[in-house]
């Protein structure tokens, strides 16, 4: 007894589960389609993936091209500050050269003034070199 209320009991759940399988949303499964019907489903989603395999396609070129004229660009860009650091190097080690001189000329112009005020005797233009140029004539 049992044993036959088990079997009853297997039988009933395969019956469900048979009617539950049956019973999907779609009406008839891809079990019960016929090949022609699936084969024109397939065709419609491959026709809709190259559609979309040629739209990323498109996209991919464009995106590399704007790519590859970043690169230009950002190349450009970093000649152009080299050529800046190069020319700030060199306006710099002119600048101070000038500024060399300048110090050098003040320092000679404010011992010339020293001397003047002090009633020292002045020294001859060619001891002054470049400065001697910048002393009025004296009266003899």
């Amino acid at each position: 007894m049992i044993r036959t209320a088990l079997v009853a009991a297997v039988v009933a759940a395969v019956v469900a589960g048979g009617w539950g399988c049956t019973q999907s949303p779609g009406g008839l499964s891809a079990v019960g389609r016929t090949p022609a019907a699936r084969l024109a489903e397939m065709e419609k989603q491959l026709a809709e993936l190259t559609t979309a395999q040629a739209k990323l396609a498109e996209e991919s070129a464009a995106v590399a091209a704007r790519l590859t004229a970043e690169q230009e660009k950002a190349a450009g860009l970093v000649r152009e500050r080299d050529e800046l650091r190069t020319g700030l190097g060199t306006r710099t080690t002119e600048r101070d050269a000038v500024r060399a001189k300048f110090d050098g000329f003040h320092r000679e112009l404010k011992e010339l003034l020293t001397r003047v005020e002090g009633g020292a005797p002045t020294p001859s233009p060619a001891a002054l070199g470049s400065v001697g140029m910048l002393l009025p004539s004296t009266p003899r």
